[in-house]
């Protein structure tokens, strides 16, 4: 079993909050390449035993964000990667393996407000910040989680407990991409601090 434990906190922003091309690809790589190749590569060696291979925190929130893009563009890409390459590997090479898909969540810790640089610290999506991380579960706990899920021998993609509003928004962003592009558009109006009114 190998457990895929990687990524980079997207810090790093240009003029008007902009993600930085050179930091964007090196959080693709992290994020998004790395995973799949260590799963394409496992599916091409001999195994004794069924092999699993558990990417933590891949999931994100499932849908894309204008306040984290490089992050959630690279964790969707290795999702819908694995969700459309896992049933060839599985079926094709004739071997028992998979790749497990985890979102963990925020755990609380001081790094759980690392992405926050774009939000306007008085604001309301500060508040939904903070209520979040100080509902998370503590280390301890996520790593019970993803231990008890990895016992599991059906479950192939998973995710931690998410609130309504994100499954609300995936739904959203899947039935009406281009009203979800709205909604992101008055997002940032709104709650971004490097919105400007000019």
């Amino acid at each position: 079993m190998l457990f895929l434990n990687a990524g980079q906190i997207e810090t790093t922003v240009g003029p008007g909050g902009e993600p930085l091309a050179a930091h964007a690809a090196s959080m693709n790589i992290v994020n998004y390449i790395w995973p799949c190749e260590v799963a394409m590569a496992a599916s091409q060696m001999s195994w004794d035993k069924p092999i699993e291979i558990i990417a933590i925190g891949s999931i994100a929130d499932c849908c894309p964000s204008s306040f984290g893009p490089v992050y959630h563009a690279g964790k969707i890409a290795l999702h819908y990667f694995w969700t459309g390459t896992g049933p060839i590997v599985w079926f094709g090479s004739k071997k028992t393996i998979k790749m497990r898909l985890y979102r963990p969540g925020a755990i609380q810790s001081d790094l759980a407000w690392a992405p926050a640089n774009r939000l306007k610290p008085d604001g309301s999506g500060m508040r939904m910040r903070k209520k979040r991380v100080d509902g998370a579960p503590d280390g301890d706990a996520v790593a019970e989680r993803i231990y008890q899920w990895s016992l599991k021998k059906n479950a192939w993609v998973g995710t931690y407990d998410e609130p309504l509003s994100f499954k609300a928004l995936k739904v959203l962003f899947s039935l009406a991409p281009n009203l979800f592009y709205r909604i992101q558009l008055l997002g940032w109006k709104k709650e971004s601090r490097f919105h400007s009114e000019k």
